[in-house]
């Protein structure tokens, strides 16, 4: 049987439960209608979110080991950002390490980084060593989740929910991430 986790969030998508077996991140989006990245408990409360400091939008959570990583849209491009867990430091990839990604997937190993991306010749298909991307630190908002009970904090909705229109991210593609 299914048993639903949570439902009062305007959309999630993309979830992706951690190694550990403790925690789940998922793409949440946000009642300004963007999507930051949540982390929740298996028995589906909210513990963070991770989000812009601005209105770039942040989706696309994959776990990797302890650290999260997420497809972070800076600067008009789409970069390979990650969640340094249990430090709480939001690094992205520099600006040289790797193209303009569109998805993301990790070796069996976890040590090679697999993706599309977008390059001057169009898609590609790239694989690159995590130990070789150089990262920076970004700003961002990691907010603390609403305290229980008090539903007057949670992502609000002012309008009923129309599930294409509402949770369809822009620009949506499908995801193919290897699932073992």
């Amino acid at each position: 049987t299914t048993r639903p986790l949570t439902s009062r969030f305007p959309g999630l998508a993309n979830p992706a439960p951690a190694s550990d077996g403790r925690r789940l991140a998922a793409s949440l989006k946000l009642p300004d209608r963007n999507w930051a990245v949540a982390l929740f408990s298996l028995e589906g409360d909210l513990l963070q979110v991770i989000a812009s400091p601005g209105d770039e939008k942040w989706a696309q959570p994959a776990w990797n080991k302890n650290d999260l990583y997420f497809i972070a849209e800076l600067q008009g491009g789409y970069r390979l950002a990650r969640f340094r867990n249990p430090e709480g430091v939001v690094e992205v990839a520099a600006e040289r390490s790797l193209p303009t990604l569109r998805h993301f997937s990790f070796s069996r190993d976890g040590k090679d980084l697999i993706f599309t991306a977008i390059t001057d010749r169009g898609y590609e298909v790239g694989r690159r060593p995590l130990a070789g991307i150089a990262w920076v630190a970004t700003a961002a908002r990691i907010e603390a989740p609403t305290p229980a009970g008090d539903e007057s904090a949670s992502p609000a909705w002012d309008h009923p929910y129309r599930p294409w229109r509402d949770l369809l991210p822009h620009g949506w593609t499908p995801s193919l991430r290897q699932v073992e």
